[in-house]
């Protein structure tokens, strides 16, 4: 009794493996087509470069901000904001 549900658990993990990790073996073409993010920006964009990757942030509000632009562009898109709901982040 103990050996076919074993068994079945193993095959269950086995399809598990190849439907979650699967899709990560297959290579994807470049893309072809696309415009470089500097010219999708708005006017007010900025942009720094932290550890080779170019990261965007705008710049809202008067004096001096709270944190490093980086981390609040990071922190809304975690929290999954867009450009119309980032008010003044300064004081």
């Amino acid at each position: 009794m103990r050996k076919p549900v074993a068994i079945a658990l193993l095959v269950l993990g086995v399809i598990a493996v190849v439907l979650l990790g699967g899709p990560f073996l297959v290579p994807v073409p470049p893309l072809e087509g696309t415009a470089p993010p500097r010219e999708l920006a708005d006017a007010d964009s900025k942009f720094i470069e932290l550890r080779g990757i170019d990261v965007h942030y705008r710049a809202a509000g008067q004096g001096e901000p709270l944190r490093h632009p980086a981390s609040l562009g990071a922190h809304w898109a975690r929290t999954g904001t867009t450009r119309t709901d980032t008010g003044p982040v300064s004081r």
